[in-house]
């Protein structure tokens, strides 16, 4: 079994790359998704682009669960690449270069982490309109210790990253569960 949280059940990360835009938002119902850019990448001074596609998803599934089962918000990623890219359900052989699923997922990771996302819950009620706000950040602290050329390659030290509190709290408080069979099944969709 393995864990979602329940406001991402409703509404989710981007399919594709929404390219250079102010935020992204999706809405479902009464539910709304927004992200916003937080992260400068330190090379280019550019802001570090949205989370998009299946592995940001396999990630959040992924910290979901960990955080339901450890009851902890620090989470530990392993000592090797591939041992962490196992675990969430890609291919640590696959090929190198721009697309191997280790350089996807340390872009995907560092667009997941670097965001700051916000859950507006709107309804009309009599005549008052009644909206929730919930703005957070995933992580408040990464500490990653890989090599995305060499996956394999273990480090002294473990990768660890740490959930903000109020993330943690969104997806712990009532983390609906999913089959692993059928998430496996539907990985590549």
């Amino acid at each position: 079994v393995s864990y979602l949280a329940s406001q991402l059940v409703q509404v989710t990360l981007p399919h594709s790359d929404p390219g250079d835009v102010p935020h992204w938002t999706r809405t479902n119902g009464n539910l709304t998704l927004s992200i916003i850019r937080a992260k400068v990448d330190t090379e280019s001074g550019d802001l570090v682009g949205y989370p998009y596609g299946t592995i940001p998803r396999l990630l959040l599934y992924w910290i979901t669960s960990e955080a339901t089962r450890t009851k902890s918000r620090t989470l530990t990623l392993g000592r090797s690449l591939a041992q962490f890219m196992e675990e969430v359900g890609l291919n640590s052989n696959s090929r190198s270069g721009a697309r191997s699923d280790a350089r996807r997922l340390r872009e995907q990771m560092h667009r997941l982490f670097g965001s700051a996302i916000s859950f507006v819950y709107s309804e009309k009620v009599g005549l008052a309109r009644h909206e929730s706000f919930h703005n957070l950040h995933i992580v408040s602290k990464a500490d990653l210790w890989w090599e995305p050329r060499n996956p394999m390659q273990g480090n002294l030290w473990e990768s660890q990253i740490e959930l903000s509190a109020d993330f943690f709290d969104a997806v712990t408080s009532s983390p609906v569960p999913l089959d692993l069979r059928a998430l496996k099944a539907l990985h590549h969709s």
